[in-house]
């Protein structure tokens, strides 16, 4: 069985950046999916606000 967490995302966060960017990756490689997270506006301080899903410790989707 599979566990899922929803948490905020950090605006300075190396590892939830790199998780992103990952997830990008995956979409566009197994589901020719051009997901665009926007990094540029989740990723700074007064920027927008995301929700982050884990699925069993590994990011599954976004929110922002």
């Amino acid at each position: 069985m599979s566990t899922y967490q929803v948490v905020f995302m950090v605006y300075n966060s190396k590892e939830q950046i790199e998780a992103i960017i990952l997830l990008e990756q995956q979409c566009r490689q197994l589901d020719s999916i051009h997901l665009k997270a926007d990094l540029d506006h989740i990723s700074k301080k007064d920027g927008d606000h995301a929700l982050l899903c884990y699925r069993d410790g590994e990011l599954a989707g976004l929110l922002s």
